[in-house]
């Protein structure tokens, strides 16, 4: 349906009614004279710019009674162009063909003048002018592929807008080190123009352009693809600003949530008032020679840049929490408000500042008890206070480690003095009477390999690190334990084990990787975030795959590993077990997992054991098998399954007693099947070779090795099983 509207005038309107009964494209005016029909505001937008617009006007009788023909011109800001002629009342040409015409590209609104010329073939001629306001949106990106983002085609990524003169306008930003290059394209893919930085400040090319390469931070970014140029701003600061958040000379520090891509701030906000989202705290950013205004304001839904329409509070005012959304358009602000909670506990401290927004969080171990570390380490007289907030406008708890007081919102808390050096702290809030801080030095750290016996100490250098050379038997999980393991406050144990991740460790973080081997560890506790270097990178292990596929070209795998039926394992052993039905080779199988390919090859004298890692392609004879796949040992181990039977009691009272009906394959779709069986509402398991050392249960749609009973319903079924992928499958069909 066409949104795009055209209206005669009204006198035009009272002639017609007076004359004769014709369709509109058609109605022939009785006076002389050209006439438009008058046209409202003409919108137009990606879903709209390939849709009609008409012009329309009254039919003109000249002198002679020869034909008329009308010609169609239009212009902008520049001279007329011709749009094209008829010997109707009417011309219609489509949005996208006017604004190629008139050579408009860009966002906008346009005064768009029409002239109509009526010419007889005796060469008289009548002219009438019509002006139409086009308001035109039109969405045009350069997308911002980088390590920022994995380099992903298609992906989640940052944009520049294509604004209303034509430049593109955005941020981006880029959070880790080492991952700092990303370059422009006109497409989410590299299947577009790529852009990337020319060898003079400020340029841009457009064929065989290098990366941009920048520190970590928020980027400003303005690119001209026309003049082939550019500006980069580095943001050093998001702020709030404005009577709604406490007034225009005061700016709300924001900082960066990584994890959710957005900026968060707090404001003791004022219903109602206004308030708007600068940077660097200032309003004109100067780089060079030229200013950029990037605050945003206008619709909190869809921020707009340099924006003359500032933002207002919209919720009920008081302790507020402000998200702002800048990774990608459109640009979004949301508030939220804060509401204190008896477990949540931050700990702020002078070496950061007294930076609540960056305060980690501590953890807590029962009501009203919270622990945590803090890195004082070569840090002269340091000072500590704990906070419900990550703003100084809640709750706070300050004063003197034997006798913390609570101070309300908004009101200086007195800082705690604390002792420098590696420190646990346990802050013991559940008698309001008597709260206090219990603080014990970090000593010692040793290992504790799952399983062990016992830990392995490492070796204190004095400077917050500690170090450790081992030989560790098998892979699997680690612990990192501190003074320890436990730490006594007040009467009550506190965990000291550190794990979750050896690039930024945490207390009572998970259990981390170590693989099977000598290793030299360095635990380093000494700067921001923990870390533990394994034989000198600071990455996790990776130990063995959750699974380990079977892939050749049997059924119809045809090598494919993303459709390989896959063996299920223990990612701490690395051995793995499964079924899999093996009809059709010609070439052989390997194993796989995460696009390595492990080969492999018969055991001497053997048909059905294997040693892995040497070899190739690996061929076994037809046939049903269970696998038992060692990655530690690199051996492999095929037992055949000759009978694939049904037992259970829905086959009756006797139905535990053996097989009670066989599943034979069926060579043209390779299932296992059995037709017509009848049941009664019980349970059922699949079981191999007569007995229970390989059976099969869980749920139809998931059999898995030794699982629980599958309970089915009563009726007549066809049944068939796939043992040819994963997750095998139980089906049963009504039969007729």
């Amino acid at each position: 349906m066409k949104i795009l509207k055209y209206f005669l005038s009204a006198a035009a309107l009272l002639v017609l009614a007076a004359a004769c009964n014709h369709d509109p494209e058609e109605l022939v005016l009785p006076a002389s004279d050209l006439s438009i029909a008058s046209h409202g505001k003409v919108i137009v937008n990606g879903s709209t710019l390939d849709e009609d617009f008409t012009l329309t006007w009254s039919a003109v009788r000249f002198a002679s009674p020869a034909e008329v023909e009308y010609t169609v011109e239009a212009r902008s800001d520049g001279d007329y162009a011709m749009l094209g002629s008829t010997s109707s009342t009417h011309f219609t040409c489509r949005n996208s063909e006017l604004f190629d015409a008139l050579g408009i590209s860009l966002t906008g609104n346009y005064d768009i003048e029409f002239r109509v010329t009526a010419a007889s073939a005796a060469g008289e001629t009548k002219q009438r002018t019509l002006t139409v306001v086009f308001e035109f949106s039109k969405i045009t990106y350069l997308y911002a592929l980088g390590d920022y983002q994995g380099w992903q085609e298609n992906g989640s990524m940052s944009r520049l807008l294509q604004d209303e003169d034509g430049i593109f306008k955005g941020f981006v930003q880029i959070t880790e080190a080492g991952k700092h290059q990303f370059k422009l394209s006109s497409q989410p893919n590299w299947g577009g123009t790529g852009y990337g930085p020319g060898e003079t400040e400020g340029t841009l090319l457009d064929a065989d352009a290098p990366n941009f390469t920048v520190d970590p931070g928020l980027y400003y970014m303005e690119v001209d693809v026309d003049n082939l140029s550019y500006a980069l701003v580095p943001l050093t600061s998001v702020s709030l600003i404005g009577e709604g958040v406490g007034g225009w000379e005061n700016d709300v520090e924001m900082i960066y949530d990584a994890s959710a891509k957005t900026w968060v701030g707090f404001a003791n906000a004022v219903s109602g008032k206004e308030y708007k989202v600068r940077f660097n705290k200032t309003w004109d950013i100067e780089i060079g020679d030229k200013n950029y205004n990037c605050s945003l304001g206008g619709d909190p839904q869809a921020l707009e840049l340099a924006s003359l329409d500032n933002l207002s509070v919209e919720g009920e005012g008081g302790i507020t929490a402000f998200t702002l959304s800048i990774f990608d358009y459109p640009y979004t602000i949301g508030e939220g408000a804060v509401e204190e909670k008896d477990d949540v506990l931050y700990l702020v401290s002078s070496v950061d500042g007294w930076d609540y927004l960056q305060a980690p969080k501590m953890n807590l171990l029962k009501e009203g008890k919270f622990y945590s570390l803090a890195n004082f380490v070569g840090v002269d007289a340091p000072e500590v206070l704990f906070a419900r907030l990550q703003t100084p406008l809640g709750t706070q708890f300050g004063g003197t480690a034997a006798a913390l007081k609570s101070f309300v919102g908004g009101v200086a808390a007195a800082p705690i003095a604390a002792d420098a050096g590696l420190r646990f702290y346990a802050v013991d809030l559940s008698d309001k009477d008597a709260m206090v801080l219990y603080d014990t030095e970090i000593t010692s750290a040793a290992v504790l390999p799952k399983g062990a016996d016992a830990p392995v100490e490492m070796t204190a250098d004095g400077t917050g690190k500690w170090t450790l050379t081992h030989d560790f038997a098998k892979s699997g999980k680690i612990s990192i334990l501190l003074n320890g393991g436990t730490i006594e406050c007040g009467g009550t144990e506190y965990p000291a084990v550190l794990g979750g991740s050896c690039t930024g460790l945490s207390l009572d973080g998970a259990a981390l990787n170590m693989t099977k081997g000598e290793h030299t560890l360095v635990l380093d506790l000494s700067g921001a975030v923990m870390t533990l270097g394994i034989d000198g990178e600071i990455a996790d292990l990776q130990l063995y795959p959750e699974t380990l596929g079977v892939t050749g070209d049997f059924g119809d795998i045809n090598w494919k590993p993303e459709a390989a039926p896959q063996l299920q394992g223990d990612i701490e052993t690395g051995k793995y077990w499964g079924y899999v039905s093996m009809y059709g080779l010609t070439h052989g199988f390997k194993f796989t997992y995460g696009g390595i390919w492990v080969p492999g090859q018969a055991v001497e004298e053997s048909t059905t054991e294997f040693t892995l890692g040497a070899g190739d392609n690996m061929m076994i004879a037809e046939g049903l098998y269970r696998w038992d796949v060692d990655l530690d040992a690199m051996t492999a181990t095929a037992t055949p399954l000759t009978k694939v039977g049904l037992i259970g009691s829905a086959f009756g009272a006797d139905g535990w007693s053996d097989d009670q009906v066989e599943l034979v394959r069926d060579p043209a779709d390779g299932l296992y099947k059995a037709a017509g069986v009848t049941l009664v509402a019980g349970v059922v398991k699949v079981r191999f070779n007569g007995g229970w050392a390989y059976n099969l249960g869980g749920a139809l749609e998931n059999m898995v090795h030794d699982g629980a009973d599958v309970a089915v319903e009563a009726g007549k079924f066809d049944i068939a099983l796939d043992l040819t992928h994963t997750p095998y499958k139980l089906t049963l069909t009504a039969a007729e």
